[in-house]
């Protein structure tokens, strides 16, 4: 065996080391190292990147990836992404007997009549995991245990998030899971654990996303909520489930674009903004016109709200052609600011928006014919709709997104971008985005939203090593997109 020519990756977690054989055979299910082209991955937080890696490393499929960064999300982001907050994914894959599979998978942080959110998060994650994973549930659990259990190095997305101290309330579970004695906010580069979230997620792995929605775990986290205030029942946290529905598609010759279906307000915002730059005249129209197309947007209901901290998203790509965009909440940044006692739940904030989650925005362009991902994106803000959208607008008309996002990112896309510091310690590495991308001055923008997104022309399972792929996490953020080849 020349493990010389596999792919390499860091070990994220032990039972990577244990894998067996290289391969290019694109056959999911099996855990083997993946030689070359292995697929993509994003994260708004980089240490949930370099956990999906793992995941694609070793023959994971993109639900196998999503699923793990997203539980390594509540352990690395619990800002932004919790165990007692919820989200929205789409996921896009090929069934086992040929026909191609598309679900939203909505299990998004609502509130019961009192008032209090009951968490969706592990159901959501599960779910997706069980219809378009193909590894074993505990080992897409155990990097996010072990990172909670053993320690971590926080990274500049969530110190940033820390230091904006007025966007939230520094309660007393706040401080003592992320202040140093002296009451100072942990640094970039600094270590914590979070032993009660290990134990939530270790029991998650062990008995399935609906361990904290049952049993004497359930019991716990009702008895514990209700103490700290926010009363909730042993029925309604039962009836946390997660939906799968039918998305919203726009046809788009042999191509579709997948969206957030109803009663989600954004995938019908994107699809409208979609339409209208369409019309307008965006895929002739250079950076100052485009910026200009966006300025004269109806703005949203709730622009004047600050909703890139309310949400953080993840996007991935395999080599099977699968691909998963998924947008996360608390409702506010670091939610109630609460912890359930000792069940390692950061309670999520009543939401501050619509219901209808409009900030919420994934988007997936595939081919549904050759069954293989186009453009994935993660948008999330109360503008997110119309960025999903530019970006949507550019993927159909074979552009590589070559203004970043549309001009709306707020800066552009280099060549040979640098990785935002995963551990915070300073080495920072060179992205393996490469492209016929030419740098360009930063554009001045004040959408109110970010996102991350990854463009193959051709798709994914054509790329291969030597493709022309283009991932882009959003530069005015410090997470992490990586092309996975040798």
């Amino acid at each position: 065996m020349k493990f010389q020519r596999c792919f390499r990756t860091k070990a994220v977690f032990a039972s990577v080391l244990a894998l067996a054989a290289c391969t290019n055979d694109p056959t999911p299910g099996d855990v083997i190292f993946v030689e070359d082209w292995a697929g993509i991955v994003i994260a708004d937080e980089p240490n949930a990147t370099l956990v999906g890696e793992a995941i694609l490393a070793r023959n994971g499929t993109a639900g196998d990836a999503a699923a793990a960064m997203a539980l390594a999300m509540t352990v690395t982001l619990p800002s932004r992404v919790g165990l007692g907050g919820g989200g929205v994914c789409l996921a896009f894959r090929r069934e086992v007997d040929g026909e191609t599979l598309a679900d939203a998978i909505v299990f998004t942080p609502e509130p019961t009549p009192s008032g209090v959110v009951v968490p969706r998060m592990a159901r959501g994650i599960a779910v997706l995991h069980a219809r378009h994973g193909s590894q074993i549930w505990g080992d897409m659990v155990q990097p996010g245990e072990n990172l909670a259990r053993f320690g971590h190095a926080v990274s500049r997305a969530f110190a940033t998030d820390l230091r904006d101290s007025d966007e939230f309330e520094a309660t007393p579970d706040l401080l003592a899971l992320y202040a140093k004695p002296d009451g100072e906010w942990v640094n970039e580069g600094d270590r914590i654990v979070q032993p009660s979230l290990a134990a939530a997620l270790s029991g998650i792995g062990l008995r399935g996303g609906a361990y904290m929605n049952m049993g004497d775990y359930a019991r716990r986290l009702s008895s514990q909520a209700n103490a700290a205030g926010f009363p909730m029942t042993m029925e309604q946290i039962r009836g946390a489930r997660p939906q799968v529905l039918e998305p919203l598609f726009i046809e788009v010759g042999p191509d579709r674009i997948i969206l957030p279906p109803a009663p989600l307000a954004s995938g019908q915002q994107t699809a409208a903004a979609y339409q209208r730059l369409d019309n307008d005249g965006w895929a002739d129209a250079d950076l100052e016109e485009r910026v200009a197309l966006v300025e004269r947007f109806p703005k949203p209901l709730f622009a004047g709200l600050n909703g890139s901290d309310m949400a953080a998203g993840l996007v991935v790509g395999d080599r099977f052609g699968g691909a998963v965009a998924c947008s996360f909440s608390l409702n506010r940044l670091f939610g109630t600011g609460v912890v359930a006692g000792d069940t390692g739940v950061l309670l999520a904030a009543p939401p501050t928006m619509d219901p209808q989650f409009l900030s919420l925005a994934p988007a997936i362009y595939a081919n549904f014919i050759n069954v293989k991902a186009r453009l994935a994106v993660s948008a999330n803000g109360p503008q997110g709709p119309d960025l999903a959208a530019a970006a949507l607008n550019d993927a159909v008309d074979a552009r590589a997104l070559r203004f970043a996002g549309s001009g709306l990112l707020g800066a552009s896309l280099p060549q040979n971008q640098e990785r935002a510091i995963v551990l915070g310690e300073g080495d920072a590495r060179q992205s393996s985005i490469t492209s016929e991308i030419n740098p360009r001055d930063v554009v001045s923008g004040d959408t109110n939203a970010r996102a991350s997104f990854f463009f193959c022309p051709e798709g994914l399972r054509e790329s291969g090593p030597d493709g022309d792929c283009v991932a882009l996490s959003d530069p005015r953020g410090h997470g992490l997109a990586e092309i996975l080849r040798n």
